[in-house]
């Protein structure tokens, strides 16, 4: 039980410092679209003037809409319980199958810890909802995969 509890805040660990790298590169990003805002409106006449800002506006919204999306997620990680072991397929659960390591919280995909694959995905993925609520034991067709629940954590 030890085991799972720091695995599965090695995980999260994990998970949140992806998080955080991205919310870098998203903040680098801005501080470059703002330096190219300046830019732009000292050296920008005619047409060019109308489409530089346009482009930037747009970057910047995408940052935007990016940083609120790595800000959810970190969310979500805060308030996972590592202490809590699940019965079933719920979130928060580090479940092993024959074919595969998955913890559901958020979807970010395949990582590696102690040498391990886990797959982080959230619950309203489409293999979350097939393994959802399931138990131990258990045995999902999924993708033309039998997936069988060997532990759920």
């Amino acid at each position: 039980m030890i085991l799972t509890l720091l695995l599965k805040e090695q995980i999260i660990l994990h998970l949140q410092q992806l998080i955080q790298n991205k919310i870098e590169a998203i903040q680098s990003n801005q501080n470059s679209i703002n330096e190219s805002r300046l830019n732009e409106t000292k050296s920008s006449a005619g047409d060019k003037y109308e489409t530089g800002p346009a482009m930037l506006q747009q970057e910047e919204d995408k940052n935007k809409m990016q940083l609120q999306n790595a800000l959810d997620l970190n969310e979500v990680l805060s308030k996972l319980n590592t202490e809590k072991i699940h019965d079933k397929v719920d979130l928060g659960s580090l479940v092993v199958s024959n074919l595969a390591t998955y913890f559901f919280s958020i979807g970010l995909g395949k990582i590696e810890i102690n040498n391990a694959a886990i797959y982080c995905i959230s619950l309203q993925s489409p293999i979350g909802i097939a393994l959802q609520n399931k138990k131990v034991g258990d045995k999902v067709i999924f993708q033309n995969n039998e997936i069988v629940l060997k532990e759920i954590l």
